[in-house]
Formats: C-alpha cells, sequence, structure tokens
C-alpha cells in the first residue's frame, strides 16, 4: 500500500469513527463516545487530513452539551 492508499483508508476510518461517534451521542452512550473522540484526536493528530472529522465529533456534542443544562 502506498502513501495516498494509506491516507485514503484512514480518512475512511475518521469518517466511520465519527458516524460511529455521533450514533453513540444519540443513543446516550457517553463512555463509549469518549474512547470514539480519543480515536478521532489520534487520528486528527497523525493525519492531520482526519482533523476534519474530529472538529465535527466537536460540533456534534453541543446539542447534547446545552440539552443537559
Amino acid at each position: 500500500m502506498n502513501y495516498y492508499e494509506c491516507r485514503t483508508e484512514t480518512l475512511a476510518i475518521s469518517r466511520a469513527v465519527l458516524k460511529l461517534y455521533k450514533q453513540t451521542l444519540r443513543l446516550g452512550i457517553r463512555d463509549v463516545a469518549e474512547h470514539l473522540l480519543q480515536i478521532l484526536e489520534e487520528l486528527a493528530r497523525t493525519e492531520p487530513e482526519c482533523s476534519t472529522a474530529r472538529d465535527q465529533a466537536y460540533l456534534a456534542i453541543i446539542p447534547y452539551m446545552v440539552s443537559q443544562r
């Protein structure tokens, strides 16, 4: 696998993790969501192209934080 293929795979993984993250938020499974967010953080650290998925994850949590007040 060359570098481009590896990057493409990493982006696909970050999108899949983001999808799971959003599902766990909707279902209220906060412990799992936290682990998935950590995975997105690590992916963004190692592959800057994955930072978009990480940023979207942080934006996705806002409605859940507001609803707890």
